[in-house]
C-alpha cells in the first residue's frame, strides 16, 4: 500500500515505525501506539492488549528474531 493513500497521521506512524524497525530501536513506540492498541499473535491463545503489552511483545521479536524485517 502506497503511504499517500494512507491518511497523513497513519502514514506517518508508518513511516516511524519502519525506521524503528531498521533501527532496531523501538525508542518511542508507545508514542505511536493507540493506548488501546492489540496485538494478536498465532502463536498466543489470547491477543496482547495495550500499548504496553504490544510493546513489549515487538520489542521481544526484534530481540528474538536475528533477521526480522518488516
Amino acid at each position: 500500500m502506497a503511504l499517500a493513500n494512507l491518511n497523513p497521521k497513519a502514514a506517518a506512524s508508518l513511516e516511524t515505525w519502519h525506521a524503528m524497525v531498521a533501527r532496531k530501536n523501538l525508542d518511542g513506540l508507545e508514542a505511536i501506539l493507540h493506548p488501546d492498541a492489540t496485538f494478536r499473535s498465532p502463536m498466543a491463545f489470547k491477543p496482547y492488549q495495550s500499548a504496553q503489552a504490544v510493546t513489549l511483545a515487538l520489542r521481544t521479536v526484534l530481540n528474538v528474531f536475528e533477521d526480522f524485517a518488516y
